[in-house]
């Protein structure tokens, strides 16, 4: 001051803005000399926040694709923020593709400050099952099998990493050379849910190399006088596959010395459909004694 002492008094005055961080600070310094001359200045700072919170953590990739069975990680992510205190708003939500384990998944988290300030991270899932079926036993492999040893089909299950599976099953016949002789191919077929298969082939090639069995008493080799000749037996055969089997007979005369002295060959055949026979033979030796 030009005469004298000088007291400077210092004021602050704090107006509340729209949130915490936003406001008003009125300084105000009075300068007075001893008789009360006095002079003012007022300074007003106006304190904003208009800088949003910062994520803490690295963060994941905003676009993911897993398998169905594999695990969601969480979203669990923190923010700071210059001024104050952080709140968070999260949501997600889920629709589905072309089949139940197709998914997709959106979900957000968004940090905001007390003034409304925010950053929002996005992220979206995929979903997918692409792994096929597992067989749950041991597949039946290719075998030759005699006619009367066809194996009954098995019934095949299997397991999959996500839902439910469904086994087909379908057996083709494809003829041989003989009503007994032929081959089965069986397949089958495990689906899940999402059309993921796996297909099991089995080729079964039915042979038919077993001959027949008499079923009656085969006649042995005889002598007999000219006038005691037995008539042909009726013979009969069994079949491991065949219910019928057809029996031929043939005899053939072999001259002997004289008109009533001569061998007959009598010839039984039994063949089944595949061609498989046994034959029995009977030498009648005719005398006249």
């Amino acid at each position: 001051d030009n005469c004298g002492n000088v007291t400077v008094d210092y004021d602050e005055v704090r107006t509340d803005g729209d949130c915490a961080d936003g406001y008003t600070l009125t300084r105000t310094w009075v300068a007075t000399d001893d008789c009360g001359n006095a002079i003012t200045h007022t300074q007003r700072i106006t304190v904003e926040d208009t800088t949003p919170p910062e994520w803490v953590e690295e963060l994941p990739p905003t676009e993911l694709t897993l398998e169905c069975d594999e695990p969601i990680p969480p979203l669990n992510l923190t923010a700071t923020d210059n001024c104050g205190v952080v709140t968070y708003r999260a949501a997600s939500s889920i629709s589905v593709g072309d089949c139940a384990q197709n998914q997709y998944i959106g979900r957000f988290i968004t940090a905001v400050d007390e003034c409304g300030n925010e950053i929002t991270f996005r992220q979206t899932i995929t979903i997918v099952d692409t792994t096929a079926p597992v067989w749950s036993q041991d597949m039946p492999e290719d075998e030759t099998v005699e006619c009367d040893g066809v194996p009954v089909a098995p019934v095949i299950t299997a397991t999959d990493n996500c839902g439910n599976v469904t086994v087909d099953y379908d057996e083709v016949r494809t003829d041989g050379d003989c009503a007994d002789g032929y081959t089965l191919t069986r397949t089958w077929v495990a689906t899940d849910e999402c059309g993921n298969e796996i297909k099991h082939v089995q080729v079964i090639t039915v042979v038919d190399t077993t001959a027949p069995e008499w079923q009656s008493e085969l006649p042995g080799d005889v002598t007999v006088e000219c006038n005691m000749l037995p008539l042909p037996a009726v013979l009969t055969a069994t079949d491991n596959c065949d219910d019928d089997v057809d029996v031929t007979y043939n005899e053939t005369r072999v001259d002997g010395d004289c008109t009533y002295s001569y061998t007959l060959v009598r010839v039984w055949a039994a063949t089944d459909d595949c061609g498989n026979s046994i034959t029995h033979t009977q030498r009648i030796t005719v005398q006249d004694n």
